[in-house]
């Protein structure tokens, strides 16, 4: 996943800390087009995500043509099929903002005590086929 990767200095308290930011550059539905719509589930929400009814999406241009429809709301998952991801950190551009990392990354980064990283189980099921 393309990415920019910045150190800089953390001032807390007078104390100098090392930071790091790392950037993800927009992805162009490149994750997005991995979905298989027929094997995952949707509903629409209200800005905060609260789901409002069911949705069924069968294709992208379902997806592009209901997003079109719904105004103000979202598109969320219930649950996510894609297939030939092989990347250990990304996000779906789209359909939502949090980042789905892999175990091996996350016990990883635990491993090394890193901080400033909430890992936590995604609010969906995803299934990822490689």
């Amino acid at each position: 996943m393309e990415h920019k990767y910045y150190q800089a200095t953390l001032i807390v308290k007078g104390d100098k800390l090392p930071y790091y930011w790392l950037h993800f550059k927009k992805q162009d539905d490149y994750f997005f087009n991995k979905i298989d719509f027929e094997k995952s589930s949707f509903y629409v929400g209200n800005l905060a995500r609260w789901k409002q009814s069911e949705l069924n999406i069968a294709s992208t241009e379902d997806y592009y043509r209901i997003r079109k429809s719904i105004g103000f709301k979202t598109i969320n998952f219930e649950s996510v099929s894609i297939s030939k991801v092989e990347e250990d950190l990304f996000y779906i551009d789209q359909m939502h903002n949090d980042f789905l990392i892999s175990n091996e990354l996350a016990k990883t980064l635990q491993a090394l005590k890193i901080s400033g990283l909430e890992v936590s189980e995604p609010k969906f099921l995803v299934n990822i086929t490689l």
